[in-house]
């Protein structure tokens, strides 16, 4: 075996529980020198969330080894120079863009690119319309950040 992928939620846990055997079987990877990465599909929290939940299930993971899909954006964006990127993801989320300049939430035009995630309902209406109308700096959509996300609205 040259690698292994391990998706978590499902495979190494449940909910907030690990399912019986994956801690074994990491321990096991691990000391046979075995390259791993963890991933996941989720954009709702960072990857320093996703170690702190994994850490409390005795799944001892660094951030580095989580790939998540605001990482592979955030990649995409820089390998592209898509920058000002427009971020319709939560809050705790944006710390995976910190090296990419990011449109400011005030800002209605202007970005190179958009970047959605899931915001727990958090978007009104149908987003991907207003999402696109910021990129092309057609002013008929508003961007506003209550809470954990963005909140689009049609002018």
């Amino acid at each position: 075996m040259r690698a292994v992928l391990f998706d978590l939620d499902g495979v190494l846990y449940v909910g907030d529980r690990v399912i019986a055997g994956a801690v074994e079987v990491l321990e096991w990877v691990r000391r046979e020198n075995i390259p791993h990465l963890f991933l996941t599909n989720t954009t709702s929290r960072p990857r320093s969330a996703i170690a702190e939940k994994l850490a409390a299930m005795g799944i001892v993971v660094g951030e580095s080894e989580i790939l998540t899909p605001p990482l592979a954006a955030a990649a995409w964006v820089r390998q592209h120079r898509l920058e000002p990127v427009a971020l319709f993801i939560p809050d705790i989320t944006r710390i995976e863009f910190s090296d990419i300049r990011v449109l400011s939430d005030d800002q209605q035009a202007g970005a190179a690119s958009v970047v959605v995630g899931d915001l727990g309902g958090g978007l009104g209406l149908s987003y991907p319309q207003p999402c696109l109308q910021i990129a092309y700096g057609r002013a008929s959509a508003q961007a506003h950040r209550p809470g954990h996300g963005a909140v689009l609205e049609s002018a």
